[in-house]
């Protein structure tokens, strides 16, 4: 009898992996494309960092603050830099007093950003030169009144944007009538 089938069964089980190999790929490459479609970059490679611009409403000088704000300098033995900042952050149609300093002696660049317990940003400001302070921030999205909030103080070495380090502190949000 005449054998049809040339090629013995595991001849024809590697075709099938083969096969099934190619499948995949093909997949493979699609999904790869949908992302890089969807996103602009392969996944997990990092966006281009986008330096931060200064605050245009910072102000020249050393602020004089009301006792009740609870304004005090921020520092610990060991960090880069040392920041003023009011601890009672009272939000009144959106915006809060806070008198963020960055002290004439730092070298660094100073900002602040209001956070959520999650995460989530509350507000923040551009970047304050030493010498200068900011009266209060903006807020983009509210928290409840009495909610846990924290207070970023992000550092920045000049021209370079390299990280002089930051500090959080924890306070809670008062939400105050117009």
């Amino acid at each position: 009898m005449k054998n049809y089938f040339p090629f013995s069964k595991e001849v024809l089980i590697i075709k099938k992996i083969v096969s099934a190999l190619a499948v995949i790929c093909v997949i493979l490459a699609v999904t790869t494309g949908i992302v890089l479609a969807v996103t602009g970059r392969p996944s997990g490679e990092r966006p281009e960092f986008v330096p931060p611009e200064f605050d245009r409403n910072a102000v020249s000088g050393v602020p004089t603050v009301s006792d009740d704000l609870g304004w005090y300098e921020v520092y610990k033995a060991g960090m880069s830099f040392k920041a003023m900042v009011c601890g009672e952050i009272r939000i009144r149609n959106g915006a809060a007093k806070v008198y963020f300093t960055n002290p004439e002696e730092n070298t660094l660049w100073l900002k602040l950003r209001v956070t959520t317990e999650k995460g989530d940003i509350l507000a923040e400001t551009g970047l304050i030169k030493p010498g200068e302070y900011l009266p209060e921030i903006t807020f983009d999205s509210l928290p409840d009144d009495g909610e846990k909030i924290i207070l970023r103080l992000m550092s920045y070495q000049p021209d370079t944007y390299y990280s002089g380090g930051s500090v959080t502190l924890t306070t809670v949000a008062q939400i105050k009538g117009e």
